[in-house]
């Protein structure tokens, strides 16, 4: 009966957030799809891999509509409503690409099996309160706004929920990961998550500068309606917005257009992390040991934990560094640099061994704090001439 009851309380409240028409002057974005990936008719009620209703193929052109959370066989799924033939179908958001010169790292790409996700980062603050009702400091209009369209559905009998504490009913819909990257999509908030259609990547200081367009949700007037939602820019302010993010460490910092507008922060964690929010959620209880509270790459850390909480574990860096492409075999052979320094970003340096061949590495070190925690090479091997 829980499981029923969790079903349709998440169902129930993606229908809140996304029953709404489209707008007639939203541009769907032109996107590409990345595999051979099985979509669905959108107007079915329940995606399973049993009732699939066709195939795409690998470079087949799509318009992107719009951007749901769902379930999946058990699994959480992010699925894209998209435009096909004149025909209009879901697919795994993750099978498709935006039309654009340059492409996130693979680093940053969500997996399908990550054990760590991005939270924003006041979600921190609410770990080290071991205090459930902090997140009413944060999220208090959200939470009222939901209870009260909550209410109103029980009223009618479309349910019949014994536990009216606001605990007790969003402790089954909230998804406590705040930041997604795929391919072609940037989702982000707080509960009132949003996702977006990336319509180009540049390269931009030691990160990427995004150029993002809302989804047809984004368009709709009702848009933002909560106002404990991220500060997006609205439709009436601009259809299309930059928004940059730069790693720092366990951190992702995000601006808007330019370094000057700072957005906001997320941090990642594991899923001891998220499991003990959950808990918070519920139970107003916490086991803040299991917590590894991340770091920026200096070491500090935005919401550092009470007193007498063990710090010594820290997480495994990833690497958050750009993509890089050697542009021909001069520039690898004529770049020696004997000696790496702690701190160094990427160094490339050849080393010809005895026999004659010749070892070109780029080299990516992770720094944690006061020492090197990994090196990271690729290795390039070819005959001395």
């Amino acid at each position: 009966m829980k499981l029923i009851l969790k079903i349709l309380i998440f169902l129930f409240s993606y229908a809140l957030l996304f029953a709404q028409q489209n707008d007639d002057s939203y541009n769907n974005v032109l996107l590409t799809v990345k595999n051979n990936s099985p979509v669905w008719t959108s107007t079915i009620s329940e995606y399973t891999n049993n009732n699939i209703t066709r195939r795409l193929f690998q470079g087949d052109r799509v318009l992107g509509d719009r951007v749901i959370w769902t379930i999946i066989n058990h699994e959480n799924i992010y699925l894209a409503y998209i435009l096909f033939n004149n025909y209009r179908y879901a697919i795994h958001a993750n099978d498709l690409l935006p039309i654009v010169d340059e492409r996130l790292p693979n680093s940053w790409i969500k997996k399908k099996d990550s054990e760590r996700k991005w939270i924003i980062s006041y979600y921190l603050d609410i770990i080290r309160s071991q205090d459930r009702n902090t997140f009413l400091s944060y999220e208090k209009s959200w939470i009222n706004s939901l209870i009260e369209d909550m209410k109103h559905s029980i009223a009618l009998g479309e349910f019949n929920l014994i536990n009216k504490n606001w605990y007790n009913e969003l402790q089954f819909i909230v998804n406590f990961e705040s930041l997604v990257f795929l391919d072609a999509v940037v989702i982000m908030g707080g509960f009132d998550r949003r996702p977006f259609f990336i319509t180009n990547i540049e390269s931009y200081s030691n990160g990427y500068r995004l150029t993002l367009s809302g989804d047809s949700y984004f368009m709709v007037p009702t848009f933002g309606d909560f106002s404990t939602r991220l500060a997006f820019p609205l439709r009436s302010e601009q259809t299309m917005f930059k928004i940059i993010f730069i790693p720092d460490g366990d951190y992702m910092d995000v601006y808007l257009n330019d370094l000057n507008s700072y957005f906001y922060s997320f941090a990642l964690v594991n899923s001891d992390f998220t499991d003990e929010l959950f808990n918070l959620v519920e139970n107003n209880t916490i086991d803040i040991s299991r917590i590894i509270w991340p770091r920026r790459a200096d070491g500090s850390m935005d919401y550092p934990p009470p007193s007498g909480v063990d710090l010594s574990r820290t997480y495994e860096r990833i690497d958050f560094s750009n993509n890089v492409y050697f542009s021909n075999e001069e520039e690898i052979e004529n770049t020696v640099i004997n000696e790496i320094t702690n701190g160094t970003d990427k160094v490339i340096f050849n080393k010809e061994n005895e026999v004659g061949f010749t070892l070109s590495f780029w080299v990516w070190i992770v720094v944690g704090v006061g020492a090197v925690v990994a090196i990271i090479a690729v290795v390039i091997v070819r005959k001395r001439n």
